[in-house]
Parts: structure tokens; C-alpha cells; sequence
């Protein structure tokens, strides 16, 4: 058996923003991750606002220096005809978003935690079981398809499929009707239309976001009510190469009705899922991250009681969402909104 301080399940943006901040603070991280880089995942449009947060985690020389799009607003065609929006400027000029490569970006991050110390395994996390010793330890027995570590903590950032989540029978309630989001890439460097500046259009319940990744590359994403099939890409593109197939994903509004307990913590999408109309997938798997380490880095060093540490990043977290989900509820109308729903972990 194994030995690490921590265990983070997933080497998304959630769990190795997490390995970064601890590895940074001399914490001894392992990081499994099933999935083999680089990983097929939708374009991401990064607000400017990201930009202290990876410096902060280290990153924001090699993010820069990968060539991704920048942009300073976008195309708002919600309730209409399209209309350019900027994201805002100050002395130094317009703020500028990112639209990243996700394969691209993912990789930033994993080698960023890699270069620090984490370790990484290619494996996956099957079961994990967290007990308390006291007010001020835990211990985590994680057991995975050909390994078993034993380690303080656990950290979810296993996106949907959540883990640690379900293997704790924690329940998830929804906060909207089902959703549905499909995307992909096209090669669109033989057609005259450019999308320098994303494309967010609407038609009846369901929209689209058009961005250009680069000269060449042009990332889409479609949400629309429903479990539906997957769908073609938007009719803008269509007749432009596929590098990709186009893949969905269930983005229901949707919260773990625990975030964390003594021995582990939800990060990102295993904690807590909206669709990409709230502008913070990312965002939020970088953030989870790294709070949830500065908690923990919090509660080694002052000693902090780890119900403490749980029930503040619970609140935090959840507050969030909520925040998120009125925003969500005031920018659809009655649209996707319902009454919520609380699902069993057997039933998701």
C-alpha cells in the first residue's frame, strides 16, 4: 500500500489546480487520472478575469505563450440580432478573454503540478473510504483498478462521473429541467466568415457559442432542453472539415447535497454542474481547487478543526452555485427553470 498526503481523482482544471496549490505548499500530491492527454474537451471562452488566477497558480507564461485566441468581448445575439459586447478596459487598453484549445490548456496544467512534484498515475479511482480521528485528522483508503493508497485526504475532481460522491451516497438535487450540451471543432480556414469575436446566438430554448481557437480551428457549443441525440454542428459551419466528433454532455443545473466531509472534498463538476451560459465552468473546477488546498494547507498549519475546514468550503461552494443559478434563472426566463429535485446517487 501506498502513502500520500493527499489523493486527487481527475487531472482536470479542478484537480490540478489543487495539486498546484498544495505541491506548492510542500504537500506530497498524487493525482489519478484514467484518460490519456491530450483529452477531447469543448473550446473554453476564459473571461479576463482569469487571468490572477493563473498567475497565481504559475501558469499564465506557458498559457500565454500557447497561441490561444484572445478576444475583448463577444457577439450577444440572446435576444436578437447580434450586437458586440467588450468585456471592458482600463489604462492599459481593452481587457482581453482567452478562447482555449481545452486539450491545450488541460496539458498547461498537468505539467505545471508534474513539474512541482505531484505524481501523476494513469489509473482510476473505483472506491474510497474517509474516517475521522479526532477533531484534527482524518485518514482516506483509496483504492483504485491496480493500486491502494492510503492518505489524509481525498480530493474529487472526477467531473460527472464523481467518485468519491457516489461511493458516499451523497444525493444531488437539480435545479432545472434537463439539459443537454453537444460541441466539437471544424477546420474552417476555407471559408471567408471569421469569428474573432465568439458568436453567442439564441433560437427559442436552444443556443449556440461560435469561437475561433485559431486561424484555422473554430470550437461550437449547443445546449438545448432535454436528454437529446447528438446533434450536427450550428448551420454557420456546416460543410467546414470535422476535426473532431461531436460529443454531449448532460449539463442539468445540478449540486451534491454534501461537498465535503471529514477525509474529502468535491471540486469542480463533481460537486456542482451548470451549463455553460454561466460563463464559469472552468472557472470554478480552477477555484474549487484551489480553496479547497488553501483550507487544507490552513488546517495542517494552524490547526484548524477539519469540521471547520469542511463546513467553510460547503458554504462557500454552495453560495456560489446559487448566485450562479439565479443569474442563470434571470437570463432564460421560465424557461429551464423548475422545481428542485433531489436524485439518488444510483439514479444519475
Amino acid at each position: 500500500m501506498m502513502t500520500s498526503h493527499v489523493v486527487i481523482a481527475g487531472a482536470g482544471p479542478a484537480g490540478c489546480a489543487a495539486a498546484i496549490a498544495l505541491a506548492t505548499g510542500g504537500v506530497r500530491v498524487t493525482i489519478v487520472e484514467p484518460a490519456v492527454f491530450p483529452r477531447h474537451r469543448p473550446g473554453e471562452s476564459l473571461h479576463p478575469g482569469v487571468e490572477p488566477i493563473l498567475q497565481k497558480l504559475g501558469v499564465d507564461e506557458a498559457v500565454n505563450a500557447a497561441g490561444f485566441h484572445r478576444h475583448s468581448g463577444c457577439m450577444n445575439g440572446w435576444n436578437g440580432e447580434p450586437r458586440f459586447e467588450p468585456f471592458g478596459n482600463d489604462e492599459a487598453g481593452p481587457w482581453l478573454g482567452y478562447q482555449a484549445q481545452r486539450s491545450r490548456f488541460d496539458a498547461i496544467l498537468l505539467q505545471a503540478a508534474e513539474r512541482l512534484g505531484a505524481t501523476v498515475v494513469p489509473d482510476r479511482v473505483r472506491r474510497v473510504h474517509c474516517q475521522r480521528n479526532g477533531h484534527l485528522s482524518t485518514r482516506a483508503v483509496i483504492h483504485s483498478d491496480t493500486h491502494e493508497w492510503t492518505a489524509d485526504w481525498v480530493l474529487d475532481g472526477s467531473g460527472a462521473t464523481a467518485v468519491v460522491a457516489r461511493g458516499h451516497g451523497v444525493n444531488v438535487t437539480r435545479h432545472s429541467g434537463p439539459l443537454t450540451a453537444h460541441y466539437g471543432y471544424v477546420d474552417h480556414s476555407a471559408t471567408p466568415r471569421r469569428y474573432p469575436d465568439p458568436l453567442l446566438q439564441r433560437d427559442g430554448k436552444r443556443w449556440t457559442w461560435i469561437a475561433e481557437v485559431h486561424e484555422s480551428l473554430c470550437a461550437w457549443v449547443t445546449v438545448q432542453p432535454g436528454q437529446t441525440p447528438p446533434d450536427d454542428c450550428p448551420i454557420e459551419l456546416r460543410g467546414c472539415p470535422v476535426i473532431q466528433p461531436v460529443r454531449g454532455c448532460d449539463v442539468t443545473w445540478r449540486i451534491r447535497d454534501r461537498l465535503a466531509a471529514p477525509g474529502w472534498m468535491l471540486l469542480g463538476d463533481a460537486a456542482a454542474v451548470l451549463d455553460p451560459a454561466s460563463s464559469h465552468g472552468v472557472l470554478r473546477g480552477l477555484m474549487s481547487g484551489m480553496q479547497a488546498a488553501h483550507l487544507l494547507l490552513t488546517h495542517w498549519q494552524q490547526g484548524i478543526p477539519v469540521d471547520d475546514i469542511t463546513q467553510s468550503y460547503d458554504a462557500w461552494l454552495r453560495d456560489w452555485f446559487g448566485r450562479d443559478v439565479s443569474r442563470l434563472r434571470q437570463l432564460y426566463g421560465s424557461s429551464q427553470t423548475g422545481e428542485e429535485v433531489t436524485v439518488t446517487p444510483a439514479a444519475i
